[in-house]
């Protein structure tokens, strides 16, 4: 009934070799008897009705911080890096039949925890923005969770955009976490992108795909490292 999972996992050579890297990981299944791209199909509007009844390709950004001297003004913020990003995501693949074309739906959910250093000799004030796309990945807000430092926190979607904001302060030799969980629904891929710009540093991100145990990779891509594959399932690691 389908046939693979492709799954990206990118390390640019000129960030890596500075002790940085840029991850996309991309997984997506295909129905083999199906046409390869189907938004060429005879009719268009098909595809769009799907996008808008079970969610689109979802891409999800790493979340940002920025940082500034405890007492300075907010307009001089600095790109400040993650110290750790544990990320883990479930999908269960859901094929749903528009007119005479399957399509490959899939329900999700996201888990990361993500942590902050603070390198300066000062106290600094920090932003927390996490990028979240409710139209888009069919979010289910009521499964949505942001815990800081492992408690629970109430916290909404900023005015006009989407994306969760948290402001506060580490003082010098400060540390911080920052947890978010979400459940979705999304269609042909799972995109996880990190900032090409930024050093990546212990990265974890674990991959687990119900409903299809073949998958392979793109050329020039390197695999993960960790692969546990059944008949009904795939679990992959980097």
């Amino acid at each position: 009934m389908f046939s693979r999972l492709k799954f990206l996992f990118l390390f640019p050579i000129r960030y890596h070799a500075w002790g940085s890297l840029s991850i996309v990981v991309f997984a997506t299944a295909v129905i083999s008897t199906q046409v390869s791209d189907r938004r060429g199909f005879a009719n268009s509007e098909l595809y769009e009705d799907v996008l808008d009844r079970w969610g689109t390709p979802i891409d999800q950004p790493a979340p940002s911080v920025r940082s500034v001297e405890s007492g300075t003004v907010f307009t001089t913020l600095e790109p400040l890096a993650l110290s750790r990003q544990t990320v883990a995501v479930k999908t269960e693949m859901s094929y749903r039949k528009r007119g005479l074309v399957y399509f490959s739906g899939f329900e999700f959910v996201f888990d990361g925890e993500f942590a902050v250093e603070n390198p300066e000799p000062h106290a600094i004030d920090i932003v927390f923005v996490f990028p979240v796309s409710v139209d888009r990945n069919r979010v289910l807000l009521s499964e949505f969770e942001f815990r800081a430092n492992g408690e629970r926190e109430s916290v909404a979607l900023t005015d006009g955009s989407d994306t969760i904001t948290w402001t506060g302060r580490l003082p010098e030799g400060g540390a911080m976490t920052r947890s978010v969980s979400y459940a979705g629904r999304g269609l042909d891929a799972f995109t996880y992108r990190l900032d090409p710009k930024l050093p990546a540093r212990n990265v974890q991100f674990d991959l687990t795909v119900f409903g299809g145990g073949n998958y392979d990779y793109p050329g020039g891509i390197v695999p993960a490292h960790r692969v546990e594959q059944t008949a009904e399932s795939a679990e992959l690691g980097w």
